[in-house]
């Protein structure tokens, strides 16, 4: 081996010296805020907000109701946007081969979507009472098992109703995406609805 070229540094090497810990380099979360405050007090101020949202709720409190509430207000404007983005979709039945096969499957998807909001509302609140690693498996069996769910009925309504039918049921489907954009706007006119109701 020849002595006079440098020695290749190992990746062992490199890798300890990224984790290394240096203590005299190391600064305190109470020094970084303080540090935070003197240099921009109105970041420091929104960072105090942001801490308050993520602070623990009482149960049973009177701000565990209101949030509960909120939630159930948000899921149920989910649902009634899924059914109106919907039905500008049936005007696809003009121009589909099989208009009432492209219907049945638009509204068969519009369903799918709401079973699978309603499973992502019920999933999120399960998750709240585990542990992280809980938490977090249950989760991605839940969303597997949604993505499954979706995947077969497309596969079902493609294969037994043909392609314009697959279509209506891609567009039903997809109306949980749409309806979750454009959530506050279909609270709003949700809300204006069943005050006319009245």
């Amino acid at each position: 081996m020849d002595q006079g070229n440098p020695r290749k540094v190992g990746a062992r090497f490199v890798l300890r010296e990224m984790f290394r810990d240096e203590p005299e380099e190391m600064v305190s979360p109470e020094e970084v805020d303080e540090a935070i405050r003197a240099e921009n007090p109105e970041r420091a101020l929104q960072k105090e907000e942001d801490e308050q949202i993520l602070d623990y709720i009482e149960p049973g409190s009177e701000r565990e109701r209101e949030e509960l509430l909120e939630a159930e207000e948000t899921i149920r404007s989910l649902y009634f946007g899924c059914v109106v983005i919907c039905l500008p979709c049936l005007l696809g039945m003009l121009l589909a081969p099989q208009p009432i096969r492209y219907g049945l499957a638009l509204a068969g998807g519009c369903l799918v979507a709401i079973c699978m909001l309603h499973d992502m509302y019920r999933t999120v609140e399960t998750v709240l009472m585990l542990d992280p690693y809980q938490a977090e498996r249950f989760a991605r069996k839940r969303a597997v098992l949604r993505y499954f769910l979706m995947l077969a009925f497309l596969a079902g309504i493609g294969y037994s109703m043909g392609k314009s039918a697959a279509v209506g049921a891609i567009l039903g489907i997809f109306s949980m995406k749409f309806s979750a954009y454009f959530q506050p706007l279909m609270r709003k006119l949700r809300v204006l609805i069943m005050r006319k109701g009245r």
